[in-house]
């Protein structure tokens, strides 16, 4: 065998091109192909078989990318090898967070490497997923949607439970739970008992928006006159349907 010859088998080897045979150990010999590595550890990894073909589509379009380095040993793979790899999956049509799915697949695969001596670091680092440029946030609602949303409902109840969650931040359950105890027409407040998320009580009390004002006052205006304010729920006030509430 020529000089040559040997230099690219050990290249191929993962052996520094030049190393004698006898320097050359078996568990450097013994370091699996990119590929084999890749499949072996999908079957390792725990979910269940809808995940592990999920984590093979993403090694083969991470195979397409290679190409003929997926026979590679798996150490002889660095960073430069992935360079536009996150381009190349989102030119298929992949959204971001897709893409970034399969990042971290390679990474993690990568990181099960490390851990096996096959490799001394990933190429694959946090910072090379890609953020999405038009995550799925909540947007703010506007004012003019929320009267087109309190329009809509032709019962009173709901109405003023979505005039409570816009104006007071209230959430479904505290809005429709609210009496007129704390409704301060005087102070001009609202006050009630909200509770964090591990469900410690909190004291809430909030200014009163002058168009929430306008529509309480014409809702306790419309009581019986025999029904006392300190003892009725809002969600128990009702008006008959059509008829519209002013403000």
């Amino acid at each position: 065998m020529s000089k040559a010859e040997e230099f690219e088998r050990q290249e191929k080897a993962g052996v520094p091109a030049g190393t004698a045979a006898m320097q050359v150990s078996s568990p450097l010999m013994g370091i699996p192909p990119f590929k084999k590595f890749t499949r072996d550890w999908i079957t390792g990894v725990g979910g269940d078989v809808k995940y592990h073909n999920k984590l093979s589509g993403y090694f083969d379009k991470i195979d397409e990318f290679l190409g003929d380095k997926v026979d590679w040993q798996i150490s002889r793979l660095h960073r430069p090898d992935f360079a536009g790899l996150a381009q190349f999956i989102s030119e298929k049509g992949y959204v971001p967070t897709t893409v970034t799915a399969h990042l971290k697949a390679l990474r993690q695969a990568f990181l099960a490497a490390q851990q096996q001596g096959f490799v001394l670091v990933s190429p694959i680092t946090p910072r090379d997923y890609i953020s999405n440029p038009s995550p799925n946030l909540a947007k703010r609602m506007t004012i003019p949607q929320i009267e087109y949303l309190a329009n809509a409902t032709k019962v009173i109840d709901w109405r003023t439970t979505i005039i409570f969650g816009f104006y007071f931040a209230m959430d479904l359950i505290e809005a429709a739970n609210q009496t007129w105890d704390n409704i301060d027409f005087v102070a001009r407040t609202v006050s009630w008992v909200s509770h964090t998320r591990d469900g410690k009580p909190v004291q809430m009390t909030i200014p009163m928006h002058p168009l929430a004002e306008n529509h309480l006052m014409c809702e306790l205006l419309r009581l019986p006159i025999t029904i006392q304010p300190s003892t009725s729920k809002m969600a128990s006030i009702r008006i008959p349907r059509g008829e519209q509430v002013s403000g």
